[in-house]
């Protein structure tokens, strides 16, 4: 009787660590199909540029969503080649739009010198501007760059202060 139990107890414990595994596998699946990373099907070259021209379309329109979309389209070249000269333009008149995300976009651009001058100061300005409005991951990196005084003054404070907002919301990185 007690080794049915033993038996009992393995097999659960298994059976509970295969379904954790299975869940985790689905939701890395799903998380890579929401990310545009893994797509069930391919689209059509021709798709591709009509989806663009309705794009640009949109953003030329004022939409900020389209242009913040067709300023990742320029930067990460993944439907066209990469051109950093249009990506900063629809980037920026998103971020002046309030978009958090064009803002750290930017950011990005100007520390890594993609398209415009390697400026680490605007770019902290831009991470700035991005967090005040909770977005994590230029929280996180603005608490980077005040640990390291890259773009302006070291402050641990402000960086300690940063990291635990994170925490709070039970952001990771």
């Amino acid at each position: 009787m007690e080794n049915f139990a033993q038996e009992d107890r393995y097999v659960s414990k298994h059976c509970f660590f295969f379904y954790l595994g299975l869940a985790i596998l689905a939701s890395v699946i799903l998380l890579c199909i929401t990310q545009g990373v893994l797509t069930m099907t391919s689209p059509s070259p021709s798709d591709e540029r009509v989806d663009l021209q309705r794009l640009e379309a949109l953003a030329e329109g004022g939409d900020e969503a389209a242009q913040l979309e067709l300023g990742l389209v320029y930067r990460q070249g993944k439907v066209i080649p990469v051109d950093y000269g249009k990506a900063y333009g629809w980037l920026q008149k998103a971020a002046d739009q309030g978009c958090a995300i064009a803002q750290f976009e930017l950011a990005r651009m100007y520390r890594h010198s993609q398209g415009v001058k390697q400026d680490d100061r605007v770019a902290r300005q831009w991470l700035l501007k991005a967090a005040d409005q909770d977005h994590a991951e230029a929280q996180f990196v603005l608490a980077w760059h005040y640990m390291e005084g890259i773009g302006g003054p070291q402050d641990g404070k402000k960086a300690l202060e940063l990291l635990d907002k994170l925490s709070e919301k039970g952001d990771t990185f």
